[in-house]
């Protein structure tokens, strides 16, 4: 595999004491992952060996929300859905998305890196600690074969309480259809993980982490069930999010959200850009850095016919592509120019409207 994974932080006892800065191969990755059980999560990151960081998300291990048979969906199907919800946002191109799944899957290390960042985060990535041999045994034992021999220790502790009559007063035991047991007034708290079943109970009962549902919402799509979220629990990303999604603008730009992660700065420089606010969006992209971003404003100046401000940062990108549409309005300029020394309006105006149609297709795919 030419990628590696750290795990940032996961709510799995085994990884407690785990040392930071851990990598593990990504086959090993996949296998703690498949020991998993419903309700666990893993926040993490995926690495070029030796490299830059290619990819940040977190996998919940719960019931999928977009499969049919209603069955657990594997890291690679939920990593799949993620990469297509952010190429739909924008936030990440078609390309870029096929080259982070390449790299997952065997394409070697050095066409990877080529077309990747190396300066910033280069040295960072050399000194985390190098796993040089597999997961230890003593971890796949807890992950795999532990639980159930507590779950059978669970169960005889249980059924011992019943004979003796314990438990009056006490909380209800039940099992579902995978014996595992559930507590049904289990306290809620800070540490409680967010599902389909139990958001509302939590925004209810924990109004501070009523922002984290709403974000919960979007990030799997759920729009509707954000929408009457947000009619009794009001929140800056739920409402951010919303009007992204009605394609809002005004409202995007106007949305008063405190914390904006990197994803989201790129939807608020959409937002600018479809409103024409191009300097706004350069802001935005200091921070950022986003190549994407950058050409998208590129091309917005062509079609609004500032060649001079595309060029600056074409410098930046070498982009192929932009440099062909650059030489295009480029023409398309002079045409302008000449038919207005000649006073032909009908003519410069037929010039004038080729320059909206600059990019356009590749700019929405971006």
């Amino acid at each position: 595999m030419a990628v590696e994974v750290e795990i940032l932080t996961t709510n799995i006892s085994v990884f407690e004491h785990q040392p930071p800065l851990t990598l593990y191969p990504y086959e090993e990755f996949l296998e703690i992952t498949e020991a998993m059980r419903e309700g666990e999560y893993i926040k993490f990151q995926l690495l070029i060996i030796e490299g830059d960081p290619i990819y940040q998300g977190t996998y919940h291990k719960k019931q999928g929300m977009y499969h049919k048979k209603k069955q657990i969906p594997t890291f690679e199907d939920d990593l799949k859905e993620k990469l297509e919800l952010l190429v739909k946002k924008k936030s990440i191109t078609e390309v870029k998305k096929e080259e982070i799944w390449q790299l997952i899957h065997g394409e070697s290390v050095s066409t990877a890196t080529s077309s990747s960042p190396t300066n910033k985060s280069h040295s960072k990535a050399k000194k985390r600690k190098q796993r040089k041999v597999s997961l230890p045994k003593w971890k796949k034992i807890d992950l795999e074969k532990t639980r159930p021999m507590l779950k059978r220790i669970g169960l005889v502790f249980l059924f011992f309480i019943f004979l003796m009559g314990v438990g009056i007063g006490g909380k209800k035991v039940f099992f579902d259809g995978n014996h595992q047991i559930r507590v049904s007034d289990q306290p809620l708290t800070k540490e409680t993980i967010i599902t389909e079943d139990n958001y509302l109970e939590i925004a209810e009962k924990l109004p501070s982490r009523q922002e984290e549902i709403a974000d919960f919402l979007a990030q799997n799509q759920e729009f509707e069930k954000l929408e009457a979220f947000e009619r009794n629990y009001p929140t800056e990303i739920g409402a951010f999010e919303l009007a992204f999604n009605r394609q809002d603008w005004e409202k995007v730009v106007k949305a008063d959200v405190f914390r904006l992660t990197d994803e989201r700065k790129m939807m608020l420089a959409i937002a600018f850009l479809e409103l024409g606010n191009k300097k706004e969006a350069e802001l935005i992209n200091k921070k950022i850095q986003s190549k994407t971003l950058a050409k998208k404003i590129a091309i917005a100046y062509l079609q609004d016919q500032e060649i001079d401000k595309a060029k600056e940062i074409q410098k930046q990108l070498k982009d192929q592509d932009l440099e062909e549409w650059i030489d295009t309005a480029s023409i398309y300029q002079e045409m302008v120019d000449f038919y207005k020394s000649e006073k032909d309006t009908t003519n410069q105006e037929i010039w004038e409207r080729k320059f909206k149609n600059i990019g356009v297709e590749e700019s929405d795919h971006l």
